[in-house]
């Protein structure tokens, strides 16, 4: 006994290979939606790692706070020292300078050292050899 079998094909709604389309599309349309916002997401996570990532090797380039600490003090150190060493030079070339040039007259006659007249030309010899002092120390 054999049997034929004859396939026949099913019959469908006629709308219904017009459904089946569009619900391809709109599955499209969501896998493209689901796609776009994984890929945001992924390049969100990135960008933020990646940025991390700068934040860290940009506060390596910077000093820390103790070594900003020991170089403003170096600075304010170094500055006192400058200042009092050209003070000394300073009052060394003012006491060889002739008495005429120090001293002021005080009543009929008493002289004194003109001390503002010191102070000036101390403040003016600083003044004019600061920057070069500075250069030379720190250059050493």
């Amino acid at each position: 006994m054999s049997a034929v079998v004859h396939l026949v094909g099913r019959n469908h709604p006629e709308d219904y290979e017009s459904k089946t389309k569009v619900n391809q599309i709109v599955d499209v349309e969501k896998m493209r939606a689901t796609l776009l916002n994984e890929m945001k997401t992924i390049f969100n996570e990135l960008s933020e790692k990646q940025a991390r990532e700068q934040l860290t090797e940009m506060k390596k380039l910077l000093p820390s706070w103790e070594e900003e600490k020991h170089n403003r003090i170096n600075v304010i150190m170094t500055d006192r020292k400058i200042s009092r060493q050209l003070e000394e030079e300073a009052l060394k070339l003012w006491n060889a300078k002739p008495a005429e040039e120090k001293l002021k007259k005080v009543g009929w006659f008493k002289k004194e050292e003109d001390k503002d007249k010191r102070d000036i030309f101390i403040q003016k010899y600083l003044d004019e050899h600061f920057e070069e002092y500075l250069k030379k120390e720190f250059d050493n």
